[in-house]
């Protein structure tokens, strides 16, 4: 019994000695433990932003209007809802938040008719004059009205009357067609020969406010002087002389249905991306 009481002091240093160290490697493993997280946060933050990098990179190699949504059907229904539909789905469907693309503008071009003053027939061959009638959504904010009015909705036609349309020209389009304010011409469609043709009556001269500006999407035609056999003279109208009257009277009248919004890229990061 006495030597146990003899060792019991030094049992105890050994064992206060041992807790000590312990409390020193579990310290040591804590701050080890802290540092790897510290260390793997950072690799993620620094691997994020290479992968910015890497894609503001990227972005600066193309063009604000390679990045834009552009949704088309060159010959697409215009009658019996088909558009209205359409332009719908599509608005359903694109669901990508405001932050990262602008609202998309809507807008509709007919096919190509020939145009003769009224009473002509058109030639059998080239050359020959060529119009379309074009709606652009939001197009009075985009352009500037130089002289006359604003064209006004052509009422509902029948396949069994042919309508007159208001419509507004280009400026420059207009000098080189020799056109004034209230001249009328017929354009007769390019794909039937056995159609009265439909009347249109220019009301306005317009110029665009920014024709740089991507609202126009891709193509630069809208205001174009006709140089080549397959040029066409563009016409604005509203939404409703495209959809009730002219494919009112010709049902089976196609055209272009494009939607085209602009992208954000500064809105975009890697993750985000992909």
């Amino acid at each position: 019994m006495g030597g146990l009481l003899r060792s019991f002091p030094t049992a105890l240093r050994i064992a206060l000695r041992r807790l000590n160290g312990n409390r020193r490697l579990m310290a040591a493993v804590a701050v080890g433990v802290v540092l790897a997280v510290a260390l793997m946060a950072s690799t993620t933050i620094y691997r994020n932003a290479l992968q910015d990098l890497g894609l503001q990179t990227d972005l600066r190699r193309v063009s604000d209007a390679d990045l834009d949504v552009r949704i088309l059907n060159a010959a697409h229904g215009l009658s019996g809802g088909l558009a209205e539909e359409s332009f719908a789905t599509i608005d359903r469907r694109l669901g990508i938040p405001e932050d990262y693309i602008h609202p998309p503008t809507q807008s509709l071009t007919s096919a190509t008719f020939f145009m003769t003053d009224l009473g002509d027939l058109p030639p059998e061959e080239d050359p020959r004059d060529r119009a379309r009638v074009l709606w652009f959504e939001d197009v009075r904010e985009h352009t500037e009205l130089v002289a006359g009015v604003w064209p006004d909705a052509a009422p509902p036609a029948t396949p069994d009357d042919p309508p007159t349309i208001d419509v507004a020209l280009g400026t420059d389009a207009a000098a080189f067609g020799g056109f004034t304010l209230g001249d009328t011409r017929d354009i007769h469609a390019s794909w039937r020969d056995d159609a009265q043709p439909i009347t249109i009556r220019v009301v306005g001269f317009l110029q665009p406010r920014d024709y740089t500006d991507r609202y126009w999407g891709v193509r630069r035609d809208h205001f174009q002087v006709p140089q080549e056999t397959t040029d066409a003279y563009a016409f604005f109208a509203p939404q409703a002389t495209l959809l009730e009257a002219m494919a009112g009277y010709m049902p089976e009248l196609r055209g272009r249905l494009e939607v085209y919004a602009q992208v954000n890229r500064s809105a975009f990061t890697a993750d985000e991306a992909g």
